[in-house]
């Protein structure tokens, strides 16, 4: 058996918190650049694996759940974003959001397909362009239609085809 130190103890301490918050092992190892086998054998060692029953770990869960669905249905980030910024597993995360779509449904007004703010932004600029595009056409088919009117007033010629006219 090895010594625990007091930076060993905080590592561990590390460990089993982000594993208590619903971290993935692997994002554990990924994060504090251990081992597999150390990882395990502390999560082993430390009984975390055991289903908690206590508040503070129920209430931790519940916080990190209300944030995962808010990220995915407010903000329309992907599991895989929201895993990321988080600490969690991508699995964790969809089998969260897929649990609550089971038992609630998709919330109103919550859909993750809708756009995001900088979208909504993006598509009005699009249109008020489209609408001054639309401005100068209509300025130039004016201008274009005064420019034949005169011309057929100063020569005499109909350079516009006559509706119903054979010709």
């Amino acid at each position: 058996m090895g010594t625990y130190t007091r930076e060993k103890n905080e590592l561990i301490l590390k460990v089993l918190n982000l594993y208590d918050a619903g971290m993935s092992v692997k994002a554990i190892i990924r994060e504090t650049q251990l081992s597999d086998r150390t990882v395990r054998r502390w999560i082993s060692k430390f009984d975390i694996n055991e289903k908690r029953t206590d508040i503070h770990c129920t209430d931790k869960k519940e916080l990190h759940i209300e944030e995962v669905l808010r990220l995915h249905y407010q903000e329309g980030y992907k599991a895989n974003k929201i895993a990321q910024v988080l600490h969690l597993s991508p699995t964790t995360v969809l089998k969260w959001i897929t649990t609550f779509e089971k038992e609630n449904g998709k919330p109103q007004g919550m859909d993750n397909n809708e756009s995001k703010p900088t979208e909504i932004e993006s598509l009005k600029q699009q249109i008020a362009d489209l609408e001054e595009e639309l401005r100068v056409e209509k300025m130039r088919n004016r201008l274009n239609d005064k420019i034949i009117e005169i011309a057929e007033k100063k020569y005499g010629i109909a350079i516009r085809k006559k509706a119903g006219a054979k010709q």
